[in-house]
């Protein structure tokens, strides 16, 4: 059996990002000199009537989801909040979906406890409101990342829930999306942290392989796949696995030399023994 705390510094369970940032959009931002006013308290009665108002919504969406503030809201206020939206406002509709997601993975990445929680739609049908937004209104580099965090918060939405097809299906959807458009090196990884955080091994490595391919990965990216790649040796072709090792070494040898010889059990393949034994020692 596999013993996960021997491979902490593999899976780096504490430190995958868990939403992808995105560029801060014109309508999320808000006026902060023009509109503070000195020695004035906002009370809850102002907030209700600006909740109230379409024309403010928008730009409170934007608002509720800067540094997880969402998290601390009540749930029945968060019901309130999303009551009655704008599903013409692609605008609007943008920024109720990032509130979503991000509510969803504050509230659902590190418990299963939907006690408290505030009753959404589902993540699917999220996604079926991101896919009819404008695109001559939302860029396609927003919309796509728009649709992985909707996959990623999804999928610990569906976990709490005990739904494991769905949780199954977001997992190849994620993968199936990077190749759609121009992710960074620096996110393939991202993401294929996430994927092992939840031993997805397999779509890790199959959402960082274009990249190594076009030879673009950093030195984490690179050992990221190579130590991914050695949990699922066996379901992968040989001469895959040979050359996601070969592409670490390349990338820092004495930090890929250490490594095999703290996890000897990897050298179980001959390939990888004798190239240990012949460029390490």
């Amino acid at each position: 059996t596999l013993e996960i705390s021997s491979y902490s510094d593999f899976l780096f369970a504490n430190r995958y990002d868990s939403t992808l940032s995105m560029h801060v959009l014109p309508w999320n931002k808000m006026l902060r000199e023009e509109c503070i006013i000195p020695q004035i308290s906002i009370g809850v009665d102002l907030i209700d009537s600006l909740i109230d108002e379409k024309l403010l919504k928008t730009n409170l969406f934007g608002a509720a989801s800067i540094r997880h503030t969402n998290a601390n809201m009540d749930s029945l206020l968060v019901e309130k909040f999303l009551n009655e939206v704008d599903v013409k406002n692609d605008k609007q509709v943008f920024n109720y979906a990032h509130f979503l997601t991000k509510y969803w993975f504050s509230k659902f990445s590190h418990s299963y406890e939907t006690k408290g929680v505030a009753k959404t739609i589902s993540p699917d049908e999220l996604r079926t409101m991101i896919s009819n937004l404008d695109t001559t209104i939302i860029s396609n580099y927003d919309l796509i990342r728009l649709q992985i965090n909707a996959l990623l918060s999804g999928i610990h939405y569906y976990v709490t829930y005990n739904n494991w097809q769905q949780v199954d299906t977001y997992f190849n959807a994620i993968s199936e999306l990077v190749h759609f458009d121009n992710f960074t090196p620096q996110e393939a990884m991202e993401l294929a942290l996430f994927c092992n955080y939840f031993h997805k091994f397999e779509v890790a490595v199959e959402i960082m392989d274009p990249f190594h391919e076009k030879r673009t990965l950093s030195e984490d990216g690179y050992f990221v796949l190579a130590k991914t790649s050695t949990l699922i040796r066996t379901k992968l072709d040989s001469s895959d696995y040979h050359a996601y090792m070969e592409s670490a070494k390349r990338s820092n040898k004495t930090r890929y030399c250490k490594w095999l010889d703290d996890a000897f059990q990897i050298q179980r393949d001959e390939y990888i023994k004798a190239d240990f034994c012949s460029e390490c020692r």
